[in-house]
């Protein structure tokens, strides 16, 4: 076996995809059906998933550049966490950058 036992690369949601060297395998999911991800806790649709098998599972990721992972929302999450910032602290930062 040319891999950690217990666990397969990152696959596409959307593939076959391949739990071990011994054959084991499904189709996967449509590219428009929706999956719950485990990195963001959102529902996400399958070809912008990728899953990994582990021994005891399947688990479900955003893929690269896609969902959590895209540029786009952490811009987004950043900007969130700014405005929800006390006046003083935003104070603060600006003070510490001048």
């Amino acid at each position: 076996m040319n891999s950690h036992f217990y666990s397969a690369p990152l696959q596409p949601a959307t593939g076959r995809v391949v739990f071990d060297d011994e054959g084991h395998w499904f189709n996967g999911w449509p590219g428009n059906r929706l999956l719950w991800c485990g990195c963001c806790r959102k529902r996400r649709l399958a070809k912008n998933c990728v899953v990994q098998s582990y021994y005891d599972g399947l688990y479900i990721w955003c893929a690269p550049e896609k969902g959590c992972n895209s540029e786009r929302e952490i811009k987004a999450k950043r900007n969130k966490e700014f405005r929800n910032r006390s006046r003083a602290q935003r104070a603060r930062r600006r003070k510490e950058k001048q």
